[in-house]
């Protein structure tokens, strides 16, 4: 009988101690997740994130821009009427060769190879899609 009291104490010892430990686990499992997602911000958006106002103070007013519904117009007051296009060499054409080399690439890794920031890529990307050049694939674009 000795021995089977010592395996149910090392068997009640292995359980409390298991349950001590495991809300330890489960914060660590969720502290990575976060240190993941923080990780796939860029620098720029975390300095955005820095500048608030402070309370009571208004915030920055900008400039006057266009009136609404004006549109610009060549030098004899006319609308131009040309649909403006893109010369060779543009970054979506680069983007769409880094893509291609690179299937499931996402739009930090895009922004780091070709040296520019992310949040210009967004706007890249979304055209390539409409123009059926890329497709998304969950995080991660993939050439058409």
């Amino acid at each position: 009988m000795p021995s089977n009291d010592f395996l149910t104490r090392q068997r009640d010892h292995i359980r409390k101690r298991l349950d001590e430990i495991r809300p330890l686990y489960e914060e660590y499992l969720t502290l990575e997740k976060a240190h993941e997602a923080l990780e796939q911000v860029e620098e720029p958006i975390r300095r955005a994130v820095g500048r608030r106002r402070g309370p009571g103070r208004p915030p920055k007013r900008r400039g006057p821009g266009r009136p609404p519904g004006r549109r610009s117009t060549t030098t004899r007051g006319r609308r131009s009427t040309a649909k403006r296009t893109r010369a060779g060499g543009t970054r979506a054409d680069a983007a769409v060769k880094v893509i291609g080399a690179n299937p499931g690439i996402t739009i930090p890794e895009l922004a780091q190879k070709l040296g520019i920031r992310p949040n210009y890529l967004y706007r890249v990307t979304a055209q390539l899609q409409k123009e059926r050049k890329i497709r998304k694939r969950g995080r991660g674009f993939h050439a058409a």
